[in-house]
């Protein structure tokens, strides 16, 4: 099983979060991390349009379009080389302060830092 943490970043300083968790095992799951979510609303992060349920757990067989947007040419990618570019490039585009990364510890160690 592959597992990401989607972090958020607020612009102004260098406040950063855990958000929610991207996991790859045959098929793709979203969820948002309760505690990073309402430490992160407080402050500025909106819920991705594709997920504005933050108890829900999305499943798609395909990488969800909020992150497959992440990588270049995505479409002509199977789901390991998906994998694979996210590990790259963390998923960072110049246009906002979304990252994603794998989660090196076992536990779902969370750094809220302070606001």
């Amino acid at each position: 099983m592959e597992e990401f943490r989607i972090m958020w970043k607020r612009y102004d300083d260098k406040f950063e979060c855990i958000i929610g968790y991207l996991t790859y095992d045959e098929n793709w799951e979203f969820s948002y991390d309760e505690e990073g979510y309402e430490i992160a609303s407080k402050i500025g992060f909106v819920t991705f349009p594709e997920f504005p349920d933050t108890t829900q757990t999305y499943q798609s067989e395909t990488l969800f379009k909020t992150f497959a947007n992440r990588i270049r040419n995505s479409e002509r990618l199977t789901e390991p080389e998906k994998i694979e570019m996210l590990k790259l490039t963390n998923g960072i585009l110049a246009t906002d302060n979304i990252s994603i990364t794998t989660n090196p510890t076992k536990e779902r160690r969370k750094t809220y830092g302070t606001n």
